[in-house]
């Protein structure tokens, strides 16, 4: 398969193998769907899918032709689908149910155990001897089907048909369409058939490299170590631009964990320790979603006044020493400094979700004309125009 973001809006027709749901709602599915070593996004209209592939007989590692159009660099709306080779759904006992099949659709076979109401959810526990499975469905599903409501009955022997994903911190099993569970005697062709080996394997790495994310799944856990190149910010979260000897890659990562980093030994060419799991971004394809960074060999920020940056440091991480606040507003989102060394000026961006977690001694003063300050952040660019993105708590110093 080629690259797709070469066919952006274009239609393509492609031979591919089913992977995993990557996620639903109430309109759409996204598989996985595989083509050699590449994996893309499938967008499919769920009253499309369920009516073109039978998920009983027709299940993870079926072979499909699929024409839809590009919408991005890892994603196609599908609009038309043939099955082209089955693979039935595997039925497995409740303690097969883990994380490395998450997100595959599978049948388990169990004893129903138990019932809980959940909000908009019904949660049953479907067991065998000390082997549990919770499984859940919607409630509007359960009222609208008295046939599911009564094949669900406390001790009843069934086989029910669902995706493997989670419910908060919980792995579930989730149903989907109420025909998908019968009764437990029912003879099914994914009885007794192995795990379907998918195209890229999926699992937990440690000390891979960039160069070998290619030859496995998203949503596998990952560890390695990379340099950091740059940080920039995109939605929410902070992208680590990273090398190794083999390759170069993008690290996902959220507040939350930023803070837990000293920003001033965070520099260009820190080499780091990166933990968190593959996944697929339109800009860059495969990227890692890190909830653990750690600082190996630590490197300064680059020290710098205003007159010396230019748009080709866009991402590089600096210090600015020395710097007095001229001016600042209170945004809705943000607060702006715009700062000042040797009357060269810059502004200087610090998100509400830094602001508030200051010192209120610090937010006082920060927005007070003639005061000097120590700022950590990393050059970025707004519109046309270059600024300072604070990414840390400890990004803003009041120097004494």
């Amino acid at each position: 398969m080629a690259r797709l973001g070469e066919y952006i809006d274009e239609i393509v027709k492609v031979k591919v193998v089913m992977g995993e749901i990557y996620s639903l709602n109430d309109t759409h599915t996204t598989l996985l769907l595989y083509s050699g070593n590449h994996v893309v996004k499938a967008v499919i209209l769920n009253n499309y899918l369920y009516r073109r592939i039978d998920f009983i007989n027709e299940g993870v590692r079926s072979e499909l032709l699929v024409i839809g159009r590009v919408l991005d660099g890892v994603t196609i709306n599908i609009n038309y689908i043939v099955v082209l080779e089955k693979y039935p759904t595997i039925i497995v006992e409740p303690e097969l149910v883990n994380h490395n099949i998450k997100g595959y659709i599978v049948g388990v076979r169990g004893i129903v155990s138990g019932h809980y109401r959940l909000d908009d959810l019904d949660m049953y526990y479907l067991s065998i001897d000390d082997s549990v499975v919770p499984v859940i469905v919607s409630h509007d599903l359960i009222i609208g089907n008295p046939w599911l409501r009564n094949n669900l009955s406390i001790n009843n022997n069934v086989i029910v048909i669902g995706v493997v994903t989670e419910y908060y911190d919980l792995l579930v099993l989730k149903i989907i369409k109420p025909e998908w569970v019968l009764p437990g005697e029912t003879g099914l062709p994914g009885d007794n058939q192995p795990l379907p080996k998918l195209p890229l394997p999926r699992g937990i790495y440690s000390n891979i490299s960039l160069g070998n994310l290619s030859s496995i799944a998203p949503g596998s856990i990952i560890g390695l170590n990379v340099v950091l190149t740059g940080i920039t910010y995109h939605d929410g979260y902070y992208i680590l631009h990273v090398i190794d000897n083999t390759s170069y890659g993008y690290v996902y990562v959220d507040q939350e964990t930023m803070n837990n980093i000293d920003p001033f030994m965070f520099g260009s060419n820190t080499l780091i320790y990166v933990y968190g799991t593959l996944d697929l971004e339109p800009e860059y394809g495969l990227v890692i979603y890190s909830s653990i960074i750690k600082l190996i060999e630590p490197s300064t920020p680059l020290e710098i006044d205003p007159c010396m940056i230019s748009e080709s440091m866009i991402g590089t991480p600096i210090i600015l020493s020395d710097a007095l606040v001229i001016n600042s507003s209170i945004e809705e989102e943000q607060v702006i400094l715009l700062v000042s060394i040797d009357n060269c000026t810059i502004k200087v961006i610090i998100p509400n979700n830094i602001y508030l977690k200051l010192p209120e001694n610090i937010r006082r003063e920060i927005t007070t004309s003639n005061i000097y300050l120590t700022i950590v952040g990393f050059i970025d660019k707004i519109d046309s125009e270059l600024i300072i993105r604070i990414y840390n708590i400890s990004g803003v110093m009041i120097k004494t």
